[in-house]
């Protein structure tokens, strides 16, 4: 041989076995990392069904407010032709009567005209329809927590009981967003039952908002066509409860 020994020159001052070890933590190091990138290709996996989950949650949820939003609107629009249908059928009624009566301080068509004009009580929270009550009931929350924030902000610290609102005295010094925010504005937006106190103990309520979003979404999309003869879906009435030419109850029907 010409070269029975090979004299190799260390450039550090490391021992002989420190190499040797170096590379075992090396293989150790590139096994872990294999194995952490199996697990990351697992759990993309399972990120991305649940990011996808998440998005057709959200979707729904979003769907089933428009819903809520057409409900309750055209329960309103129910309920206020309904009104005035029997105010009309009060004041011809009236009418009819003796015109001595009506030029009279009594209870003339005239007058109960006039009464009529009063804005009429809202109706409490559990006598609306199930579909949309969580919607209205959250509206609710939303502004009484408003109209507390501002209380505390301008400094009026009431003490309040379930239901009622405090009365102040200067309502001369205040303007049209303080006297809203302290309910003392008849004008204020509150829709149905904005000035009561949202009943909290709603089993049915707590039963309909426990279910699926696919499912309550269903469930408004069946009132609606039920009650209003609308699809949600069409985006249209119709005339009877047959509605002809509504390819369906579902989305997948409308594809």
């Amino acid at each position: 041989m010409k070269e029975p020994l090979r004299i190799l020159i260390r450039d550090g001052r490391e021992g002989i076995g420190l190499e040797a070890e170096r590379q075992r933590r090396l293989r150790e190091a590139a096994e872990a990392a294999s194995q952490q990138a199996k697990r990351a290709r697992v759990d993309e996996t399972t990120y991305r069904d649940r990011m996808r989950l998440e998005r057709e949650t959200a979707r729904l949820c979003r769907l089933t407010e428009a819903a809520q939003k057409i409900a309750e609107r055209m329960h309103g629009d129910a309920h206020r032709s309904r009104d005035v249908s029997q105010a009309a059928t009060g004041e011809s009624s009236t009418g009819s009567g003796s015109g001595m009566r009506e030029g009279t301080g009594g209870r003339s068509g005239m007058h109960t005209a006039s009464k009529g004009e009063t804005k009429p009580s809202s109706p409490s929270l559990k006598a609306l329809p199930v579909e949309f009550r969580g919607l209205v009931r959250a509206r609710e929350r939303a502004e009484r927590e408003r109209r507390m924030r501002h209380d505390l902000e301008s400094g009026v610290l009431p003490i309040l009981t379930p239901g009622t609102i405090p009365a102040y005295d200067d309502d001369d010094e205040l303007d049209r967003d303080d006297r809203v925010a302290l309910g003392r504005d008849e004008g204020r937006p509150g829709g149905f039952g904005a000035d009561k106190e949202p009943d909290e103990s709603d089993a049915e309520l707590d039963e309909f908002e426990s279910l699926e979003p696919g499912e309550r979404l269903q469930r408004v999309v069946r009132y609606l066509r039920t009650r209003h003869q609308y699809c949600f879906w069409c985006k249209a009435g119709y005339p009877d409860e047959l509605m002809d030419g509504c390819p369906g109850e579902t989305e997948d029907d409308h594809d």
